[in-house]
């Protein structure tokens, strides 16, 4: 596509397909590129889909003199866009042009020096900016990609089983998944794999403990923290880690190179050294704005207070900038969440609830590490099952932003200027399962609570049980979602568990 002189715009397989729709109509692509197998579905969605053959091809033009004929491209042109969760409850496609690309590949070779014999783990979805930090500075550097397998999905010990069975050396995570690896290492004796040299971490606030221990367990490991947004290409600022200091929050470290980051206060100005203030981004890593909302670009990508004729991204992050000069997150201005390294805004999945017939009012938040959705029913639509409501957000969002509990109140508590205040509908409990006591039914039954059981670490699950409300989340989804495609063949697993939480429903929808 690169070579073609075009921009790409992924789309994960697992979406629904009201998303889908959604996303093309937004992003108006030329053409959809695909694989035979999903030819069929997005034809059906009315997309004219340009399929690739089913065999493995050889590099394009390799043998046939046509290498050098690629497209010539500028800075400003447009590399990819990608969709992030958006304010309006509308996700915002944000377009990154090769300039901004091409800043980040320059400063992840600074700082890492990758060489053609390593070997970089690509496991992020393609439809979330961490696969270009995998992809791009790989392969410009000749090193070589190796893809995430099913069986990695599995659990931490098997994830760092393919790690070492892949030889591979560079791993960017989310550090909710570093947190997870780091307990299978220290309290479980899973080994270290002794090909890996780097470990990036990212895409939500760290804990200490969590990468103190990883720290003492793996010290020949290098470990890098960072801070990015996909506005500002991925990566703005970095840390490494060789110890991890005993305070509350992980340093975000300094801005990379071709990056500028100010942390300014109401008035634009910089605050002194130790008091919050909201991050600022500036640069060659800056993205064109947002794809056809002007309105949007403007309010987000303003003039640089300090450099006429360049811009900054303002981020709604707050930060403190410490003695050393680096930087110590520290929150939100507004309400946007983080949760095992997506950047959630909760308009979006309070917007998809509220077209629910039944829905008056609904507030979305993080609660126990799991997204949960306070809804207010209308006087007038009698019981409907929590199931039904996360069934109806299933089908036009993707997993990460359907909520995996939804708690029924009678209204939503709101503080005395007339604001829903969340912390205090986050204090109400979810209600239990009715069906708890029955016992699955069936061949297909028995063999997903088998799965539930080991992926969840419960003892036994019932028909009526509900995925989410067991203490399930993507990531153990995603495990739940490789077991299932193993033992049952099935396609889109991870978008069934989602669209049908309860095992009962999720058995006949194997079946």
């Amino acid at each position: 596509i690169h070579r073609a002189g075009a921009a790409y715009l992924p789309l994960d397989p697992e979406l629904p397909d009201a998303r889908v729709t959604e996303l093309l109509a937004r992003a108006r692509p030329a053409a959809v590129v695909t694989t035979p197998g999903h030819a069929p579905r997005l034809r059906a969605l009315g997309a004219d889909a340009i399929v690739l053959p089913g065999e493995v091809r050889t590099a394009a033009g390799e043998g046939d003199g046509r290498r050098d004929r690629a497209v010539p491209v500028a800075a400003g042109d447009l590399a990819y866009v990608m969709f992030t969760s958006g304010s309006t409850g509308r996700p915002k496609a944000v377009g990154v042009p090769h300039g901004g690309l091409a800043a980040y590949v320059t400063a992840h070779q600074a700082m890492y020096a990758l060489t053609p014999d390593d070997r970089v783990l690509q496991s992020g979805s393609l439809s979330f900016d961490l696969s270009a930090e995998e992809i791009f500075p790989c392969l410009a550097a000749g090193a070589t990609l190796v893809p995430r397998t099913e069986e990695m999905l599995d659990g931490p010990a098997a994830f760092l089983d393919g790690v070492a069975r892949l030889g591979v050396t560079v791993a960017h995570l989310p550090t909710s998944l570093l947190n997870l690896l780091a307990g299978a290492v220290t309290d479980d004796g899973v080994p270290v794999p002794p090909s890996l040299r780097l470990v990036v971490a990212g895409g939500e606030p760290a804990d200490p403990a969590r990468l103190a221990a990883w720290r003492t367990a793996a010290p020949g490991v290098r470990l890098a923290h960072v801070y990015g947004v996909t506005e500002a290409s991925m990566v703005s600022t970095a840390a490494f880690l060789d110890t991890v200091p005993d305070r509350a929050r992980v340093t975000i470290g300094r801005p990379i190179a071709g990056t500028e980051v100010h942390v300014l206060d109401d008035g634009f100005e910089p605050v002194p050294d130790g008091v919050p203030g909201e991050v600022f981004i500036g640069g060659a890593g800056l993205a064109r704005g947002y794809l056809a909302e002007p309105g949007r670009t403007a309010a987000r990508f303003g003039p640089h207070p300090f450099a006429a004729g360049r811009r900054l991204y303002r981020t709604g992050d707050l930060a403190r900038r410490l003695p050393d000069g680096s930087l110590e997150y520290v929150g939100r201005l507004d309400r946007q969440l983080s949760l095992r390294g997506f950047r959630i805004d909760p308009a979006e999945p309070e917007a998809v609830l509220r077209t629910h017939r039944a829905v008056a009012d609904v507030a979305v938040t993080v609660r126990d590490g799991r997204l949960v959705g306070y809804v207010v029913l209308r006087p007038e639509a009698g019981h409907v099952p929590a199931e039904e409501l996360r069934a109806h957000a299933a089908r036009a969002l993707p997993g990460h932003l359907v909520p995996g509990t939804v708690v029924r109140l009678a209204a939503l508590p709101r503080t005395g200027s007339g604001k829903i205040d969340v912390s205090r509908a986050a204090r109400s409990r979810p209600r239990a399962s009715a069906e708890r006591a029955a016992a699955p039914a069936g061949p297909t039954q028995a063999a997903v609570a088998e799965i539930w059981c080991e992926v969840l670490g419960v003892a036994q699950v019932a028909p009526g049980d509900d995925f989410f409300q067991l203490g399930g989340h993507s990531l153990l989804a995603g495990q739940v979602a490789a077991r299932l495609r193993r033992r049952f063949g099935v396609a889109a697993a991870m978008r069934l568990i989602f669209q049908h939480p309860r095992l009962a429903d999720l058995a006949a929808a194997v079946d």
